[in-house]
């Protein structure tokens, strides 16, 4: 299988996610650009979301 060269990711997290991107950071990912999507997980997801026991707020 040939390797291809990624240069960008689109990784999509909730408001409590620290040691989420932690983990990306310490593969090598950096933040480039922060950009919100409000009502992401009304669109997306039909279950509650927690994150670190906290529910992940929509809207």
């Amino acid at each position: 299988m040939k390797r291809q060269l990624v240069h960008r990711i689109l990784i999509a997290t909730g408001n409590f996610s620290i040691g989420q991107l932690a983990l990306y950071q310490k593969y090598g990912f950096r933040r480039i650009e922060i950009e919100i999507e409000h009502d992401y997980l009304i669109k997306h997801y039909k279950e509650e979301i927690f994150e670190n026991g906290i529910h992940v707020e929509i809207g």
